[in-house]
C-alpha cells in the first residue's frame, strides 16, 4: 500500500497522480514568517556572518531537512527555494552550488525518510524526483524495480526532475521520452560475458521489448539508430536518454532480473543443457547443475532461424509414417546423420557431409525434408524453417553454421548456388568447423565456430564443384534416387511421406538429445565403442586412404543409429546403413580420390595427344615439335615403355583447367610413391632434342596399379626397342 499525503490510500505500489505538469513554473519564495521562510532566512544570516566551507555544507544539509520537514515536496516548489539559496550565495560571495548536487541531495533524503516510514508522499502538482506515475498498463519490470533518483516515469513519457543539467528552464520538468522507457533485464553471454539491455517501451498499444548491446544504450551517437524499432530518442534528447538509462540500471543493479543467454543453439553450460529453437533442453534429473540459458540471437535473422526449430503435430503420427522408409538405407542413413549432430562435439568427431545427388524428380528434397523433421519445420518455404537452400552467400552461411551449431545444417539443390565457387567455399567451411578471421577498426572480430553436419542435394556431387583440397574425405556421397526405382507407386510414398513430416515433426531430435543428456555418465563408454567401429571400418577400408579417413564419419553414423534406436523406440535404426551400402560408396570414393582423379587427368590428356611429347624412338620424319612446344617426352614403343614425362609448366596447365591444384597433386604423388624423382624435390632430368631439362616423371607402375588403360604402343612409335631404344626408370640410353 502506498499512502499518499492527503492520508488516501492507493492499491498499488505505484502512484496513480498524473505527471509532473509540463506548463508549471517555480514558485517564488515564500513571505517571512511562512513555515518555509525560517530556512532560508537562517542559511542567509549564516551567509552574511561567515562561514566556512565544511559548515556551509552543515547548513546546507539543514536546510534541506527542514524543508522536507515542512511538507515541500514538489519539485517546482522545491527548486524556488533551491534557486533563491544559489542567488544568495552568489550574492555574498560563497563558492556556489550546482543545483543539481541540491536535487540529488533532496532526493536522496526525501527517499531516506520514504524507506524508513514505508510510505511515499506527493502532492497534486506532481511527484517528488525518482518516482511512477500514473499507468493504465504498468511497466513490466520486476518487483521492487523504481525510476532513479531525479527522474520520473509515467505514461507521459520520462522527465527528468534532478540530477546533471537538472530538469528544464527555470528548473521545470524537462521531457526527455515522449513514453515511457523501462529496463526489463540484464543479459550476459555464457561463453564471451558481454552483457546487454532487455529494454520496453509503448509502441501501438502495447509494451514492445528490444534487446540491445550495452554499448548501444551507452553511447548517444549509437543510441539513435535504434529509432528504427520505434524506440523514442532523437539526436537532440539522445544524450538524456542514454543519461536516463544508466541512472535506471545504477539505481536498479541489484533489482533488475540478470539472465544468462547463448548466441548460438545446441550444448551450452559446459554440455549440462542444450538450446533447442528457443527452449532449452536440460537433464531430467533436477541435481544435474545445469543452469538457465536462454537463446539470445545477435540480429533478427538468428532468432528467424532459431524460431525454425520447433515441434508441430504428433510424435506418433511422425514415427507411423517414417517407419516404413527406414528399410531404405539411403533414407536411413541421411535420417540417422542428422541425429549424429549433437553427438560429434560430444565424442570429437569433425564435421561430415551427406549429400543425395542425382537427376531431378528422385525425392531427394522430401528425403532431405525428413531428415530436418527430426529437428523443426521441414519447409524450406516457410519463414521460420529449419531447412534452407543453397541461394545463399558465404558469409550468410557462415553466421548460420555459427547460430545452429550442434544441429543439422540442410541445404537444397546446389543449382540454386551463385556458383560453384561458392558451392567449393562452404564444403570447406562446414569441414573446419570455423569461420573466416575478419579484422575492425580496434582489432580482430570474434570468429564464428560449430560442431554440425551439412546435409545436401544436387544434381551433381559437391566434390565435382571444386578438386582442390580434402574436404572430400568428409563428403558421403548418395547417387541416385533415396527411394529405389522412381515409378507411379514410388511417387506415391514418396508424396505420403512429404505429407507427414510437413505436417508432424521436431519430435524426433529433442527426444534423442534428452536421452544424451540423462545418460552423461555413458558418455566414456560411448567414445569407446565410437573407436571400435572406427576400428572395424578402417580394417575394411583396406589402403584406400580416403575410406581410412572417413571410418570416424561411418562409425558415428552407426553409434547415433544404435543409440537413437534405443532414445525412440525404432529398432531399424541400429541397423548400419554404410554397411548395406559399403560396394557403392567405396566405389564412389575410388573414384573420388583426387590424386587418382588427377592422374587420370594428366594420363588422358596425353593419350589424346600423344605427338604433343617428345619420344627419341619416333622416325625423324614425325618428329615435329608442335608450336607450342614439347609437352614433354613419352617413349612409348611397341612392347612398352616405362614413363610419361611432363614439363612442369604444361603439368601445371593441364592439372589446373582440370580443375586441380598441380603443386598439392604433384606432391601427392610424390608421397605416394608415383612419380621419378631426383633425391630430392619432384623432377628427374630427361633428355629433350639433345638438352636435358627437368621433368615431372609419372611412372606406368603406377598407371597400371590404378587399373588405367595403358595403350602397348599408343601410336607413338614405329620402330621396336632395339631400334628406338626405349628407357626404364633407372636410366636410357639416350642419356636420360
Amino acid at each position: 500500500m502506498v499512502t499518499n499525503a492527503n492520508g488516501s490510500v492507493n492499491g498499488s505500489a505505484r502512484s496513480w497522480a498524473r505527471g509532473p505538469r509540463r506548463d508549471a513554473a517555480p514558485a517564488a519564495a515564500e513571505p517571512a514568517g511562512s513555515a518555509t521562510a525560517c530556512p532560508v532566512a537562517g542559511t542567509l544570516a549564516a551567509l552574511r556572518a561567515g562561514l566556512d566551507p565544511g559548515e556551509l555544507s552543515q547548513y546546507v544539509r539543514a536546510f534541506v531537512e527542514q524543508l522536507l520537514d515542512a511538507g515541500v515536496e514538489n519539485e517546482v516548489e522545491r527548486d524556488g527555494y533551491l534557486t533563491q539559496l544559489l542567488g544568495a550565495m552568489q550574492q555574498h560571495g560563497y563558492p556556489r552550488l550546482r543545483k543539481a548536487d541540491l536535487r540529488d541531495m533532496f532526493a536522496r533524503a526525501a527517499r531516506d525518510r520514504q524507506s524508513a516510514t514505508g510510505t511515499q508522499t506527493q502532492d497534486s502538482v506532481g511527484p517528488a524526483a525518482g518516482s511512477w506515475g500514473a499507468f493504465a498498463e504498468p511497466p513490466p519490470v520486476a518487483a521492487g524495480v523504481v525510476p532513479p533518483a531525479g527522474w520520473h516515469v509515467s505514461e507521459d513519457g520520462v522527465f527528468q526532475v534532478g540530477g546533471g543539467a537538472g530538469g528544464g528552464r527555470g528548473g521545470e520538468p524537462l521531457l526527455v521520452c515522449p513514453v515511457p522507457v523501462v529496463i526489463t533485464g540484464r543479459l550476459i553471454d555464457a561463453e564471451g560475458g558481454q552483457e546487454s539491455i532487455a529494454l520496453a517501451w509503448p509502441r501501438d498499444g502495447r509494451w514492445k521489448p528490444k534487446v540491445v548491446g550495452r554499448a548501444v544504450v551507452a553511447n548517444k551517437s549509437k543510441i539513435v539508430d535504434l529509432a528504427a524499432d520505434g524506440f523514442p530518442v532523437t539526436c537532440e534528447t539522445s544524450g538524456k536518454v542514454v543519461r536516463y538509462l544508466a541512472d535506471f540500471e545504477a539505481e536498479n543493479i541489484d533489482r533488475i532480473p540478470r539472465e544468462t543467454v547463448s548466441p548460438a543453439l545446441g550444448w551450452v553450460d559446459d554440455t549440462r543443457s542444450f538450446l533447442w529453437g528457443v527452449e532449452q533442453l536440460r537433464p531430467a534429473l533436477a541435481e544435474s547443475g545445469a543452469a538457465v540459458v536462454l537463446f539470445q540471437g545477435a540480429e533478427a535473422g538468428d532468432e528467424q532461424v532459431a524460431r525454425g526449430f520447433h515441434a508441430h503435430g504428433e510424435w506418433e503420427d511422425w514415427r507411423t509414417g517414417v517407419l516404413p522408409f527406414l528399410e531404405l538405407p539411403k533414407i536411413r542413413l541421411i535420417l540417422t546423420a542428422s541425429l549424429a549432430a549433437p553427438l560429434l562435439g560430444v565424442l570429437g568427431v569433425p564435421n561430415p557431409i551427406v549429400e543425395l545427388c542425382g537427376e531431378t524428380s528422385g525425392g531427394k528434397t522430401v528425403a532431405l525434408r525428413g531428415a530436418t523433421s527430426c529437428w523443426g519445420n521441414p519447409d524450406e518455404r516457410a519463414q521460420d524453417a529449419a531447412m534452407s537452400t543453397w541461394d545463399t552467400t558465404r558469409v550468410g552461411a557462415e553466421r548460420m553454421l555459427a547460430v545452429i551449431n550442434n544441429l543439422p545444417l540442410v541445404l537444397d539443390d546446389t543449382r540454386r548456388a551463385r556458383d560453384s565457387t561458392l558451392v567449393n567455399q562452404i564444403v570447406y567451411d562446414v569441414v573446419a568447423g570455423r569461420g573466416r578471421t575478419r579484422g575492425s577498426p580496434k582489432g580482430l572480430q570474434g570468429v564464428g565456430t560449430w560442431s554440425t553436419v551439412l546435409l545436401s542435394s544436387g544434381e551433381v556431387s559437391v566434390n565435382d564443384q571444386n578438386e582442390k583440397g580434402g574436404a572430400r574425405a568428409r563428403v558421403v556421397s548418395l547417387w541416385g534416387s533415396p527411394f529405389g526405382a522412381v515409378t507411379g507407386e514410388t511417387g506415391e510414398r514418396v508424396k505420403a511421406l512429404n505429407r507427414t513430416v510437413l505436417a508432424h515433426y521436431g519430435h524426433a531430435g529433442p527426444r534423442f538429445v534428452r536421452f544424451i543428456l540423462d545418460r552423461r555418465g555413458e558418455w566414456p563408454t560411448w567414445k569407446e565403442r565410437l573407436e571400435a567401429v572406427v576400428r572395424e571400418y578402417t580394417q575394411r577400408a583396406g589402403n584406400n586412404a580416403i575410406l581410412n579417413r572417413m571410418a570416424d564419419t561411418f562409425a558415428v553414423f552407426a553409434l547415433a543409429g544404435e543409440l537413437a534406436a534405443e532414445a525412440l523406440e525404432i529398432p531399424a535404426l541400429a541397423r548400419r546403413p554404410v554397411d548395406e551400402l559399403w560396394g557403392e560408396l567405396s566405389g564412389e570414393v575410388r573414384e573420388g580420390d583426387v590424386p587418382t582423379r588427377a592422374l587420370r587427368c594428366a594420363y588422358d590428356w596425353a593419350v589424346s595427344r600423344p605427338k604433343n611429347f617428345f619420344s627419341p624412338c619416333r622416325h625423324e620424319s614425325d618428329r615435329e615439335q608442335p608450336h607450342d612446344g614439347w609437352a614433354g617426352r613419352w617413349d612409348a614403343t611397341t612392347s612398352g615403355w616405362a614413363f610419361l614425362a611432363y614439363m612442369p609448366h604444361k603439368l601445371a596447365k593441364v592439372l589446373e583447367e582440370g580443375g586441380f591444384d598441380s603443386g598439392a597433386t604433384v606432391r601427392s604423388w610424390k608421397d605416394k610413391g608415383w612419380l621419378q624423382t631426383a633425391p630430392a624435390g619432384t623432377h628427374q632430368q630427361h633428355r629433350v632434342e639433345g638438352a636435358q631439362v627437368r621433368l615431372v616423371t609419372i611412372l606406368r607402375t603406377a598407371l597400371d596399379l590404378l587399373g588405367m588403360t595403358v595403350p602397348s604402343g599408343g601410336g607413338l612409335c614405329q620402330r621396336p626397342d632395339a631400334a628406338g631404344g626405349a628407357t626404364t626408370p633407372s636410366g636410357s640410353r639416350d642419356g636420360m
